[in-house]
């Protein structure tokens, strides 16, 4: 499903942001596209306002099993995949604000943060890193964003200054 959406319709939430963060930092995750590496939740949320438009992007996949990790990971690469496809086709870099959906994980091991980022082209920040309460801001839209327990639903934001 795609829904551009007035950025101010786009939920945003400190305590998103703090459990990203913190989840990234217990679970020893480093990252171009994470926390906190992205900005502040403020320097994220300022960036984002900027762009008077969201495309709203989501997708499914199914899976015999919701709790298999690595479906998750397949899911979350192909749309990854696409949302940097769309960006490309709708405001194509350089950009201030890259895309955001799953972490990026383009590399096996990011370079993040003794290196600079390998693929800087095609570098997606994390959305819940920016603070967006992505179920939230779905289901005020109309988006689906559950179905049932063979479901997997991947998400993503493009900014837009215009369409």
């Amino acid at each position: 499903e795609f829904k551009l959406v007035p950025t101010d319709h786009i939920i945003f939430s400190r305590n998103v942001r703090d459990l990203c963060d913190q989840e990234c930092r217990e679970h020893g995750i480093h990252s171009w596209s994470l926390p906190p590496i992205v900005g502040t939740y403020e320097e994220c949320y300022e960036r984002c306002q900027k762009y008077p438009w969201a495309l709203l992007v989501s997708a499914i996949s199914m899976t015999h099993d919701i709790s298999d990790f690595e479906a998750w990971m397949q899911a979350g690469a192909e749309m990854n995949t696409m949302i940097l496809q769309l960006t490309e086709q709708l405001n194509p870099y350089p950009r201030e604000l890259p895309p955001l959906g799953m972490r990026c994980r383009r590399c096996e091991t990011c370079a993040c943060p003794t290196e600079n980022c390998r693929h800087p082209e095609s570098l997606l920040h994390a959305t819940e890193g920016y603070g967006i309460h992505i179920m939230n801001t779905m289901e005020q839209e109309g988006i689906t964003g559950y179905y049932d327990g063979q479901t997997i639903v991947c998400f993503g934001l493009i900014f837009l200054q215009d369409f």
